[in-house]
């Protein structure tokens, strides 16, 4: 099958996509800091009612042709001066659940379009109803959606519910502001709407970008929790293993009927730690995520991707967004995503003990913490595991303690080597005279391995004499250092040693990245802690390989 066939039967399923984003990614809580503390892109908004954004920067007409292929109407009037916005509103309050807010430098065009559209029902002078019909991903998509809040996400109800011969009525009031038209389904959320968009100035103002998408995931716990609680409660209690193990064997006939893709693979560790470790993680602390996709060339990349779900060519026989001749402004994009956590949270003291990663020759990868501040955080954050494998009490919280002091002779510098010839030497520093304990970690890991009922491969119980036997990896001490590598690398441990350990003492308190992760002139990953936030940076030159 070529690429442009699976392009084109991938549309629903890229629809699908684009309505999760634009409205199911909240955008602003009460927790989270003010849009007015001098974000570009704020992590939330005060506008209330307001469950996320999604702001995109697309040449008007690819974006305009786009739309009418896909609900079948076609905005005439939009402007490429601004980004297009989509806000997901609480429906329950706000008569409706998105906000689309488009850019637009001819008014009366785009109302004519909007009045002249055969998928359109004119109500009144501004208020009109979009009918989409039973079998188009959008409709599908929106009885899925509301069937989930009525079934707690039953996979037979939503199943059933995407087979309905039901339509998607839209509501629309149009009301222009400031240079947008505003798709609202009523007016208290053309108010709200336009206070989010006032919030949100900072998006056009400032450099350009192709995507940004913003959640505030406190708000999204508030306003859907209780399908939340239906879901982790379907969860917790296995009710959906009949209909999963059925979706299982489904996969594993294969086309021929006859298991020739077969089965599912069977898990490392017991159902029961999988609930634990997804409670160990936290994730009722999260605060707000952004993700933002930015750069010159990722612009042309997403007008080659319009262009391909346009028409029947296949993408990439599209032009290149940027050719490897081209200078490198053209050529550069890159991605970040910013995780924001609640006040208190544990995982805000594990940011807060990141410290700049000094740059080590022959180190593709690099990391830097203070030592003795992340394994005091490092024991906080597992004690919902030690809880776990000990029961909660003193052996628990020995066991959890036990982790911090393993990690306390690290003086906080973790290195990962290479060579031409594709040898790897990782690397610890450590503190002056201190010690890393092996056989003690070893152990502790085992701990946990059994707790967990792990079904792998227990690497931690490997005999070491038979692992330098076998040429296997091994644990090397060296002054300063602790180097994990084969025993014939130990011609060069010695000197990635005392490199390693020298960089640790020198370290400065200049500002920089806490992770280093280079892939030569390709690009790089990093990330670094922003005011108690985890942002993860990535960037790449186009053409590069």
């Amino acid at each position: 099958m070529s690429l442009a066939r699976v392009v084109r039967a991938a549309r629903p399923v890229l629809l699908l996509a684009l309505l999760v984003l634009a409205g199911t990614l909240p955008a602003c809580g009460p927790d989270a800091s003010s849009a007015h503390d001098g974000e570009s892109w704020p992590m939330s908004v005060e506008a209330p009612a307001v469950l996320g954004y999604v702001a995109l920067r697309a040449d008007p007409g690819r974006l305009a042709h786009w739309l009418g292929d896909q609900i079948g109407w076609t905005p005439a009037g939009l402007s490429g001066a601004r980004p297009a916005c989509a806000l997901m509103l609480d429906a329950s309050v706000m008569g409706g659940d998105t906000a689309l807010c488009l850019p637009v430098d001819d008014e009366d065009a785009f109302r004519a379009s909007l009045e002249h559209c055969d998928r359109v029902e004119v109500l009144s002078d501004g208020h009109f109803e979009l009918h989409i019909a039973p079998d188009h991903p959008l409709a599908m998509a929106q009885r899925a959606l509301r069937n989930v809040g009525q079934s707690g996400m039953s996979p037979g109800a939503i199943l059933s519910a995407l087979q309905e011969p039901q339509e998607y009525v839209v509501p629309i009031d149009v009301v222009f502001h400031e240079g947008f038209a505003l798709l609202v389904p009523t007016y208290e959320a053309s108010v709200v709407t336009r206070r989010a968009l006032d919030e949100l100035a900072g998006l056009w103002r400032d450099e350009p970008f192709a995507v940004v998408v913003n959640a505030d995931v406190q708000r999204l716990a508030q306003t859907f929790h209780k399908e939340i609680e239906s879901f982790a409660a379907q969860l917790r209690n296995a009710q959906l293993g009949a209909g999963a193990a059925g979706a299982a064997a489904m996969f594993a006939q294969g086309r021929d009927g006859h298991g020739a893709m077969g089965g599912m693979p069977e898990l490392p560790v017991s159902g029961a730690f999988l609930w634990e470790l997804l409670g160990a993680l936290r994730l009722d602390e999260l605060a707000a995520l952004q993700f933002r996709i930015e750069g010159p060339a990722y612009a042309a990349v997403l007008s080659s991707v319009l262009d391909g779900l346009l028409a029947d060519a296949d993408p990439t026989e599209a032009a290149p967004a940027a050719s490897p001749a081209a200078p490198e402004s053209e050529r550069a994009f890159g991605a970040s995503l910013r995780i924001r956590w609640t006040p208190g949270s544990d995982w805000r003291g594990l940011v807060d003990a990141l410290r700049p990663a000094p740059e080590l020759e022959g180190a593709p990868l690099v990391f830097a913490v203070d030592g003795e501040r992340f394994a005091s955080a490092l024991t906080r954050f597992v004690q919902p595991l030690a809880d776990y494998v000990k029961g909660e009490g003193p052996p628990a919280d020995r066991f959890a303690q036990q982790l911090g002091d393993l990690l306390r002779p690290w003086s906080g510098l973790l290195a990962v080597f290479g060579d031409d010839d594709g040898n790897v030497v990782s690397g610890l520093s450590l503190r002056e005279g201190a010690s890393f304990d092996v056989d003690a970690a070893r152990a502790w890991l085992k701990t946990l391995a059994d707790a967990a009922g792990w079904k792998g491969a227990a690497f931690w119980e490997a005999d070491p004499e038979a692992l330098a036997a076998e040429g296997g990896l091994q644990f090397m001490t060296f002054d300063g250092a602790l180097l994990l590598a084969r025993p014939d690398e130990l011609g060069r441990a010695g000197d990635l040693a005392r490199a390693l350990h020298e960089a640790a003492g020198a370290w400065t308190s200049a500002d920089g990245p806490a992770l280093r992760v280079e892939s030569g002139a390709a690009g790089s990953i990093e990330a670094r802690g922003e005011d108690g936030d985890l942002v993860l940076r990535g960037s790449w030159l186009a053409g590069e390989r």
